[in-house]
């Protein structure tokens, strides 16, 4: 506070792709998330054939992460997180951006897709909020945005 006033810090993010070395940055939050992916988990992900994963960074911080797979005619979120400290600031948002400028960048996919537990009331409210419509299905909830 100075003279009663509170003053806000410009936080300043920086997207780019996931490399090997973010991976301690990324386990030590994820392992508190609910249904959080281990190293091991991000290692075999990234083994996929086109899936790609991008991350966050706050200063040299890793504070988000997304991994996404890239299909024929949509691109399917696997993974989204985002570390405590840095949830509710726009970090996730700055992810779900990139991949629908992707979409954007080609005219052959059209729409982003993922499945997200019916009793993740969070992530529920973040794709809804990201502009996602969901649809309830075998105990999931399919969110889908799509371009047109």
């Amino acid at each position: 506070k100075a003279g009663g006033v509170m003053e806000q810090q410009a936080v300043n993010y920086f997207a780019r792709w996931m490399i090997r070395r973010d991976l301690p940055d990324i386990a030590s939050w994820e392992m508190d998330t609910p249904y959080g992916w281990d190293t091991e988990r991000y290692i075999k992900a990234m083994r996929v054939r086109n899936q790609i994963a991008l991350i966050v960074e706050c200063g040299q911080q890793v504070v988000g992460v997304i991994v996404y797979r890239l299909l024929a005619d949509r691109i399917e979120i696997r993974r989204i997180s985002v570390h405590p400290d840095h949830r509710r600031k726009g970090v996730g948002r700055i992810l779900i951006e990139k991949l629908k400028h992707r979409l954007s960048a080609h005219a052959t996919r059209f729409a982003l897709r993922t499945q997200v537990r019916e009793d993740d009331l969070k992530a529920q409210l973040f794709f809804k909020a990201t502009g996602f419509t969901g649809k309830s299905y075998n105990g999931k909830i399919r969110f889908e945005w799509v371009l047109w």
